[in-house]
Formats: C-alpha cells, structure tokens, sequence
C-alpha cells in the first residue's frame, strides 16, 4: 500500500510576489504531489491583495496549490487572528511558517499539536530586525527547526537571536539554469549596445540592483572614475530603479563619465543585461544570497563582489570571481584594472562559474533537499534529531 503524502500547511505574511515568495513558488511548481501536497495560508488583506497584479495567491493557484487568503481588513486584526486560529488547527504533518509576527502567532496556536515546526530566518541587521531577532529567540522554542537560504543570514541570526547554529540549517536558493540560459537573448549585447548608442566591440561592465546608498554605486563610479581615460572601450551599466532622488547620476555629471557610465532603470529582462556584461560588478555594504550574482554565475560571467552575504562562499567556491572588502575603493580600483588587463582570465572565470551553477543552483536538487527535510518533520522522532535534519538539507541527489 502507498505512503499518504505529507500535508504541507504554508503560512506567509504577504501575497506580494519578493525574492522569498519567488522560491516558494519554484519548490511547489516542482515538488512531488504524490509526497508532499501543500496548501499556502496568506495573511493580507483582500483589500491590499487586490492593487497587486501578479499576486502569491494568484501564482500559486495556477500550479494548483490549495490557497486562502485571510478576509482581515488590516494585517493582524482579531479577524486575522480567528482566520489564523481556524485553519491551523486543521490537521496538518508539517507547518511551514514564515514572517513576523505571523509566524510567533502561529506557533501559539499550534502548540501541543503532534507536528513538525519550520521556521525561516533572513539577514537583516538594523534597530528594528534586532527585536525581531531577539523576539525569535524566545518564541524558537515552539520551533523544531529553522531554514535559511544564506550562510551569512545562518550565523548572524543564530548568535542575534541566541539559537543553536545546529538548529538552523542552509538551502541555498534555486534557478532554473536551463530555462535562464534559454530566455536569454543571443544577440543581446548587440542590442544593449545598439540601444545605448555603443561600439559593439565595448567591454561591458555591468550592476543589477536599485540604486541605493547600501549598493555602493558611488564607490564603484569613484573607482571608475581614476581609470576611465584608460579604458576608453570600457562603459559601466547601471541596471535599475534608482531610489537616490538623482544624487548617483550627479556623481557621474561631476566625473564628466555621461559618455561611459549608462542608467538603464529597471529592466524586466535584467538577465540579457547581465549576460552581455563582460564582468557583474557588486559593490553592496549589505547582502543575502544575491540574486543578480546567482544570474551571472549562471550565465557565465565573472563577478566582483564586495565581502558581504553569501558572495565569498558563492564566488570563491566557483573560482568566478575576485572578491574585496566593502567600502574600499582602492582595492576595487586595483581589482578592476586587474581584469581589464587581462581578458584570458575573464573568460575562465565565467566558464568555471558556468559549471559550478549547474550543480549548485539546481532545481532538482533544491526539491530534495526540502522534500526529505519535510519528510524528516513530519516524523516525531526525527524533529528532534538535528543531525538528521542537517543531512536532509545537504543531500545532492
């Protein structure tokens, strides 16, 4: 006679679609129905959810996956609350819980239920997350278990919120490398270049993030700035919203860099952008598991990254790439010239990063991992286990 699946209840604090959202998505899109069957409790409001286009609720109904959404007219209302309360004591193998204060909420309500626990943990580091971080620590005893998707978040979390590092075990995100490779535009650098008005023959240096103080777009123009009479083939491409009110694009008007350094804005099909880059430049103070860094590495192209999240593990487990301390602007000047000067290794770097991605940001091997970690927590005597837990999250195959 079969196993009977694993009931799977998801709570997220949010029906907008973030980087966090996007993962959930890509793991139940491909997850085995016939082991796990999921459903998704979301705690928003209709009222918000209904200025969003493209919601959680929406996506995650279109691959079939059980969704509610809670009927509240504010995010943690008494309605919230009973919602909350009534569907969580549905029966349920394992409880997937993610945002606060949802999260604490809930494990409340099922305390004392013979379940397994999961909790997720981000890297957030400013006076507000410390609270969080500390509140976590007091409520990580109705949790059997925690996931990040980042080393850095891993530890940070585990001494701010004062939980065992063994309690807490790594998935690293996943990308479906073969569609991304598929998506992408062949003649993509021409028409980046075509459109920026560019020599095709243009060396390409390339950032896909916000511009942000916490990005670092102003060390890199700074470092830009001391060799560009050098490399005149050489443009830098600013690929997203900028959130500076225009102080960044001043920089560049200082500089006299008009003519070399090009804002994009934000661009849909960031990926072309990073894949007709010769090099992906990230300058960020503050980072996770970055996204635009798994992209490049997936297509091929080598990366400068500042210290900072995941980009050390990432980068250097590739041999992809240079990586510098945030906010030195010598060093990134010194790295810089270092791969203008010598293209052989550029082309090297991407090849190894394009290797290493395959293996690591697999699909397949990221449902596993979250399939045999479900299976774990959903047996009592495995909830407990951290070692079994551990092994659940680091198996390839």
């Amino acid at each position: 006679m079969p196993n009977t699946p694993i009931s799977l209840t998801i709570v997220l604090s949010t029906s907008l679609v973030g980087g966090t959202e996007k993962q959930i998505l890509l793991l139940l899109k491909h997850i085995d129905r016939n082991l796990i069957q999921p459903r998704v409790l979301i705690t928003q409001s209709h009222e918000l959810t209904n200025l969003v286009s493209g919601n959680v609720e929406e996506m995650m109904k279109d691959i079939g996956v059980p969704t509610l959404i809670s009927p509240a007219k504010r995010y943690y209302d008494f309605e919230t609350l009973q919602f909350l309360r009534k569907q969580l004591l549905l029966s349920a193998d394992v409880y997937w819980l993610l945002g606060y204060p949802v999260s604490w909420i809930s494990r409340l309500i099922i305390s004392g239920k013979n379940a397994g626990v999961l909790g997720s943990i981000r890297n957030t580091n400013n006076h507000r997350s410390r609270l969080l971080h500390f509140t976590e620590g007091i409520f990580s005893r109705f949790c059997n278990y925690y996931i990040s998707n980042s080393v850095a978040a891993k530890n940070f979390v585990a001494k701010a919120s004062n939980i065992s590092e063994n309690k807490i075990g790594f998935i690293p995100n996943a990308l479906n490398t073969n569609h991304l490779t598929d998506i992408v535009s062949k003649d993509a650098k021409r028409k980046i270049c075509e459109e920026l008005a560019i020599p095709e023959t243009s060396r390409l240096l390339v950032n896909v993030s916000n511009i942000d103080p916490r990005k670092g777009h102003k060390d890199i123009i700074q470092a830009f700035h001391s060799i560009a009479h050098k490399y005149k083939d050489t443009h830098i491409l600013f690929v997203g919203e900028d959130k500076t009110n225009g102080d960044v694009k001043q920089q560049v008007k200082r500089f006299n860099l008009q003519n070399q350094v090009h804002f994009t804005g934000f661009k849909n099909d960031a990926y072309n952008y990073i894949s007709a880059g010769d090099l992906m430049i990230s300058a960020s103070y503050s980072e996770g598991m970055s996204n635009s860094i798994m992209e490049a590495l997936t297509l091929g192209v080598p990366v400068l990254a500042t210290d900072v999240g995941d980009n050390q593990r990432m980068i250097e487990s590739a041999k992809a790439g240079i990586i510098i301390p945030a906010g030195d602007v010598e060093k990134l000047t010194i790295e810089l010239i270092g791969f203008l000067n010598e293209p052989k290794y550029l082309v090297a770097a991407g090849n190894n990063a394009k290797e290493w991605a395959k293996k690591e940001f697999s699909v397949e091997v990221y449902v596993n991992r979250y399939t045999k970690l479900f299976e774990c927590l959903s047996k009592k005597q495995c909830r407990s286990d951290y070692k079994k837990l551990q092994k659940a999250t680091t198996i390839i195959s």
